[in-house]
């Protein structure tokens, strides 16, 4: 892609996040792992008008349509004096449980989300807890199968003492992050779980 038309969509993403450029810099998106790709009825982008930034005022003239399919892309302005200051902040939170006795309902992201990975170490010598993932903006009902999605079970000391699953691309929650952890795998088990694993959840 020319770096004019990463240009212009930066100033999209900058009028739809309603951030403000400083006047004599200038906008730059940069694709993650080459994901991003330009489809467009012609791959003539020549006939642009220059973008101008004058009284807060963004005009962008005569721009082709283009369609842009990117899974992940990275918005940064480029100040005039060389400095760069984020649009996004791209790094995942942290969710952390140190379970205790029951079963640990929790609404961790009240909207859609995704979750990168998944840590848990389990102390105990061979009592098995379970994490139960839920597809809810709302704590669960760990008795309950609705929103329920899967159950990962952590291993005790004696056989394997965690879990580590690490997600690329994201594992899609489109109401909510929601979790149990209980001593039982069923979808509406609600045994209490005990004392002695602890869950990292890394999520946006």
């Amino acid at each position: 892609m020319t770096r004019q038309l990463w240009a212009l969509v930066g100033m999209a993403v900058c009028l739809a996040l309603g951030l403000s450029i400083p006047l004599g810099g200038q906008v730059t998106i940069a694709p993650v792992g080459n994901a991003g790709s330009v489809s467009s009825g012609t791959t003539d982008i020549g006939n642009i008008v220059p973008v101008t930034v004058s009284s807060g005022t963004l005009s962008i003239g005569n721009v082709p349509t283009v369609t842009l399919s990117a899974t992940r892309m990275i918005a940064t302005v480029s100040n005039s004096d060389g400095s760069y200051a984020s649009l996004a902040d791209d790094a995942a939170s942290t969710y952390y449980l140190a379970v205790t006795a029951g079963t640990n309902a929790v609404a961790i992201k009240a909207s859609a989300g995704q979750v990168y990975l998944y840590h848990a170490t389990n102390i105990k010598t061979a009592i098995i807890d379970f994490v139960r993932m839920y597809n809810t903006s709302q704590t669960p009902t760990c008795a309950s199968a609705t929103n329920f999605v899967e159950t990962i079970p952590i291993p005790a000391a004696s056989t394997g003492a965690g879990y580590v699953r690490p997600i690329a691309n994201g594992q899609g929650f489109t109401q909510g992050i929601a979790l149990c952890v209980t001593g039982g795998a069923g979808s509406t088990d609600n045994t209490a779980a005990q004392v002695g694993s602890y869950l990292t959840i890394l999520y946006r």
